[in-house]
């Protein structure tokens, strides 16, 4: 599978892609640097209507519109509101990655520093739920090609 990255690890800097078509919208401020590549799968759509998003655990610098090859290895649910947004952690495809607590922990706090202009949203992050989960969810989201 690939994943397209919308930012940067490092960058406060998000790009926003059509996610059918893979074109670039536009680019902003995420208002904090986050901590890992960012982006979505290709090829999925969740009953919202949007591609799974995904952060890259990779030690490369992969840049802005950028595709990846990748496979899962981990993923959580993260609430904005009643709206249920699953992401998935994912690495280079044949490549090691290492993902532990202290990395999630750091995932949470950006996602809270990015919606702390917006205390009138609640936010809930869940926990990890495994790489079988991912990959479930993956399958689940998958445009079948016909």
């Amino acid at each position: 599978m690939k994943a397209l990255i919308e930012a940067q690890r490092n960058s406060d800097i998000r790009a926003r892609y059509d996610e059918k078509t893979l074109t670039k919208n536009e680019e902003r401020s995420a208002g904090d640097v986050y901590p890992f590549a960012y982006g979505f799968i290709i090829g999925t759509e969740t009953e919202t209507g949007e591609a799974l998003d995904c952060y890259l655990v990779s030690d490369g610098n992969v840049r802005i519109g950028e595709q990846v090859e990748c496979e899962a290895i981990d993923a959580f649910i993260f609430y904005e509101g009643e709206e249920r947004d699953i992401k998935i952690i994912v690495k280079e495809k044949n490549k090691e990655a290492i993902f532990g607590d202290e990395d999630k922990d750091r995932i949470d706090l950006f996602i809270k520093n990015a919606f702390s202009d917006h205390p009138e949203l609640k936010i809930s992050i869940g926990g990890l739920e495994g790489k079988e989960y991912a990959d479930r969810m993956i399958a689940k989201y998958k445009i079948s090609e016909e």
